[in-house]
């Protein structure tokens, strides 16, 4: 939502820590996803790094892996780089000199998130991802078009890349398995 927004535009500047991660309040992390980010971050001098999603049902129960929409830094099916920012952790200081571009007008071609992304990939170039499914994005009941429009755009995916998935440093959670911290 454009509140929403607002509070990730804001959050940075009364940040004290070393890092900025953000989460939507549909989504869950594994109890793992901050600590593998902040260790890539740190560990190779990132300015930002990025996990990969699954999408679960309300009860936690794993529905699909992302591997077209939300797959930073390539570029999804749809020709964009991942817009998910609950997959994100910046470094304070990026996220303060990055918090301008939450401000894209919600009537604009281009939604807020996706204007964030963009800007990081244009302003800060040195991220990569963890690889690791550690983001739980929850679909609700209402959302299971959002499903079939990932399956056809992993179908796309893999006709592309003829199946490999560079992103990829660990397999995805099986459908069906219900994942920690990801309770409805």
């Amino acid at each position: 939502t454009w509140s929403e927004q607002r509070v990730y535009a804001a959050m940075p500047a009364l940040a004290r820590g070393r890092f900025v991660a953000y989460l939507h309040e549909a989504n869950a992390w594994a109890p793992d996803h901050l600590s593998r980010l902040v260790q890539l971050v740190a560990t190779r001098k990132l300015q930002w790094a990025s996990s990969l999603r699954v999408l679960t049902d309300p009860d936690g129960r794993v529905v699909a892996s992302d591997d077209c929409d939300n797959v930073q830094p390539w570029n999804s099916s749809a020709g964009e780089p991942s817009n998910d920012a609950s997959a994100y952790l910046l470094r304070t200081d990026i996220a303060v000199r990055a918090a301008r571009a939450w401000y894209a007008r919600p009537m604009e071609e281009v939604p807020p998130p996706i204007a964030f992304c963009r800007h990081l990939h244009a302003h800060f170039p040195r991220t990569d991802t963890t690889g690791a499914y550690t983001l739980y994005a929850r679909l609700e009941p209402s959302e299971a078009g959002e499903h079939r429009s990932l399956k056809e755009g992993r179908a796309e995916t893999d006709r592309l890349d003829e199946g490999r998935l560079p992103w990829r440093k660990a397999p995805p959670p099986s459908v069906g398995t219900r994942m920690p911290g990801a309770d409805g």
